[in-house]
């Protein structure tokens, strides 16, 4: 056991730290959903959740997928102090940039359309959290496999605005001091990030010349080319829904997606540590790194699957308990989606871990891609008619398009029998 421990002593103190991070996540929005969903009342939580999904896509723009492709570039040169000079400062002069360029074109938008005209200050406050979400430089600590900081930094300020949550927001009017208090407290945490890192790991800011961000730019193509795939099937539900059903309607599906999305959050933990462990791994020792990854899938496959089973059997209680009587129309909405949690994780595994990690970036790619279409063509014609049920249907079922897709790539390439 104490060698075990010695062999993965970095990727179990990565996991124990995001652990931490996680479920104290997990435990703010425990605390804070509960009381949000009531004061601020179905229908403006429908709307803050809309004006989320919106600006959500000025968030693939200015992340570019970097998430991911900055995550293996830090892995791979995590000892070379100048490549990692380099690599830092070049995606946060690119991200920069980016956040210029969308925050233009959201201006644009908004006072181009009444639509959005009208709730300008929404919109501009819900930009604030992908601003600070942009400059967080997660890719650098998963990268170099130090996630502690990450919970450090993140535990302190969460603390501070879970306060102020409780202190200013009371009635359904504060609806846009919630969105600005959550703006800022991101926007905040991404900015004091990028200070520690420069002083924690001397990290050099070089300004990148025009040659190296299209090298960047190139690498990362494929990432958000998925990215924006995924956004499709995931974020562009809500989008979707608002344009064809009321505010309340939308908090109703909001509110069950963000319990399916805590319960994913549970094992996003081991994702996040496994990646760049899986990037070092699959490039050092292939055939050990997919021993381990079959008894992941096996073992993590059932845990996941009974824990959303779990969720189907107890779907109206877990919502009347968080949310409250006045959402009885979420525990439909939550009994079709409590799969997602079982569907994602194989998905994880099998595309983000696997196919990107193997190379397979532009095959994975195309899946999402497909898997977008469909679900824009499920959106379409089942929204207008189930509203918020046919929203739930169709992001179920192109999650099963996505890992049965994935799964028989890999199946076909040989890397799973």
């Amino acid at each position: 056991m104490r060698n075990l421990i010695l062999k993965y002593k970095t990727q179990i103190k990565n996991f124990s730290s995001l652990s931490i991070l996680n479920f104290s996540n997990f435990i703010f929005s425990f605390i804070t959903f509960p009381y949000i969903v009531r004061v601020i009342g179905v229908e403006k939580f429908g709307l803050i959740n809309f004006a989320a999904a919106f600006v959500a896509y000025f968030g693939l723009i200015t992340d570019y997928g970097f998430s991911w492709s900055a995550t293996q570039l830090i892995s791979l040169n995590r000892n070379e102090k100048i490549e990692l000079d380099k690599n830092y400062s070049t995606v946060i002069s690119i991200k920069v940039l980016l956040i210029i360029l969308s925050t233009i074109l959201l201006s644009i938008i908004i006072f181009s359309i009444d639509f959005f005209r009208s709730d300008f200050q929404l919109y501009y406050l819900s930009f604030l959290f992908v601003i600070g979400v942009t400059l967080f430089p997660n890719w650098f600590f998963q990268g170099i496999e130090k996630m502690g900081y990450i919970a450090t930094i993140t535990i302190i300020f969460r603390v501070l605005s879970v306060i102020a949550i409780f202190v200013f927001i009371t009635q359904p009017s504060d609806y846009l001091l919630l969105v600005g208090i959550n703006g800022f407290t991101t926007l905040i945490i991404g900015l004091f990030a990028m200070v520690f890192i420069q002083w924690k790991f001397k990290i050099k800011f070089i300004i990148p010349n025009l040659k190296e961000v299209k090298v960047y730019l190139n690498y990362s193509w494929d990432y958000f080319i998925t990215n924006i795939g995924i956004s499709f099937y995931t974020n562009t539900n809500t989008f979707i829904l608002g344009l064809f059903a009321s505010n309340n309607i939308v908090g109703y599906w909001a509110a069950a997606d963000k319990i399916r999305n805590a319960i994913t959050m549970v094992y996003s933990t081991f994702n996040q540590t496994l990646f760049p462990y899986l990037t070092k791994l699959l490039n050092d020792n292939i055939k050990e790194a997919l021993r381990k990854v079959k008894k992941i899938i096996r073992y993590g496959g059932v845990l996941t699957l009974v824990f959303s089973f779990i969720i189907f059997l107890f779907s109206e209680e877990i919502c009347l308990l968080i949310l409250g009587s006045s959402y009885q129309n979420s525990i439909l909405i939550l009994q079709i989606i409590c799969w997602l949690p079982f569907l994602i994780y194989l998905s994880n595994i099998f595309g983000i871990q696997l196919m990107l990690n193997l190379g397979f970036k532009r095959a994975f790619a195309k899946i999402i891609i497909v898997a977008a279409v469909y679900n824009l063509i499920f959106s379409f014609i089942l929204v207008p008619i189930y509203f918020a049920i046919g929203t739930a249907i169709a992001v179920t079922i192109t999650e099963v398009f996505v890992t049965l897709a994935t799964y028989v790539f890999l199946k076909k390439k040989s890397y799973l029998v």
